[in-house]
């Protein structure tokens, strides 16, 4: 067995030499194949996490007239802790929402000034409704509209939470779409180009071959040197994979930090905590992958035992 492993790849070693320009080419569909199959797993993981963070901030706030007396929204509150969708409600008196405007515009001098020459307080109490998903929305929404609580509410227009929903999740999906396609694009042409390589690899040992069913050597024993060969483009392509993904990682966490700014998520944290089962999963994909192929470039030359 050892002699036989030993055979093969020695024979594998000598057409990967001896072949130099079709080895460096399927090497270069396979980098670029696994390059597209990373940026759709690291760009739907991001994107996922991205949308999660950002739908946590999504909140729903219910601004109330300055004479909504506070037993009623407290009532109303009560209300809508109930709601499916919702997972807390905070209440803020009148005076907190002052406190709270206060502290926001604390360098605006002027606009402090004019608030302590008010006779009272200008701002009316306010509800802001955590919800689980925006996919709630819609439902709360027509719950608040349709309460006999909504007449103490200042504004019932709610279209800019909804605007931002629409835009998060039209902008995810359509990410999604594109890295999708274009991994499939580049598999596909990965999967021509290792069947391409393996049938003229193949077609030139058809003699070879010949011979060696001839002398009575079993298929498995003339298969093991291509599949050997189309392992070791793999492997040759999974390293240079690590190394230049790896490289870029280093370099680019500075930009990924700018771009998910004012998000409560480190995106290569998020991306290290599941790299370890993606890479398993993508190197035995690969194997699995080149080794089919060989086998099916190899039917038309070996026969059968």
């Amino acid at each position: 067995m050892l002699t036989t492993f030993s055979r093969s790849i020695r024979a594998a070693a000598i057409d990967f030499k001896r072949n130099l320009r079709l080895s460096f080419f399927t090497i270069l569909f396979l980098l670029v194949a696994l390059f597209f199959v990373d940026a759709f797993f690291l760009t739907r993981v991001l994107m996922q996490t991205t949308l999660g963070a950002i739908e946590d901030r999504i909140d729903i706030t219910l601004y109330f007239k300055d004479d909504a007396k506070e037993k009623d929204v407290l009532a109303f509150r009560e209300d809508l802790q109930k709601l499916d969708g919702v997972k807390s409600v905070l209440y803020l008196s009148p005076d907190e929402v002052l406190q709270r405007f206060k502290d926001r515009h604390k360098t605006d001098t002027p606009l402090i000034a004019s608030l302590d020459l008010l006779e009272g307080n200008p701002l009316g109490a306010r509800l802001v409704l955590d919800i689980i998903s925006p996919t709630f929305f819609g439902a709360i929404k027509e719950r608040i509209l349709g309460s006999p609580s909504a007449e103490f509410l200042v504004n019932t227009d709610f279209t800019d939470n909804e605007a931002l929903i629409a835009r998060v999740t039209g902008f995810t999906h359509k990410v999604g779409q594109a890295t999708t396609v274009s991994a499939l694009f580049f598999i596909i042409m990965a999967l021509i180009a290792v069947y391409s390589t393996m049938s003229i690899v193949v077609a030139g040992h058809s003699e070879d071959i010949r011979v060696m069913h001839m002398v009575g050597a079993t298929p498995s024993f003339i298969r093991l040197p291509f599949i050997f060969l189309q392992i070791a483009y793999t492997l040759i392509a999974l390293v240079l994979n690590a190394i230049v993904i790896g490289s870029g990682f280093f370099f680019l966490q500075k930009t990924f930090d700018l771009f998910f700014f004012g998000l409560p998520m480190n995106p290569l944290a998020v991306i290290l905590s599941h790299v370890f089962l993606y890479s398993i999963w993508k190197v035995v994909g690969a194997m699995l992958f080149v080794a089919i192929i060989a086998m099916a470039a190899l039917r038309r030359y070996v026969r059968p035992s």
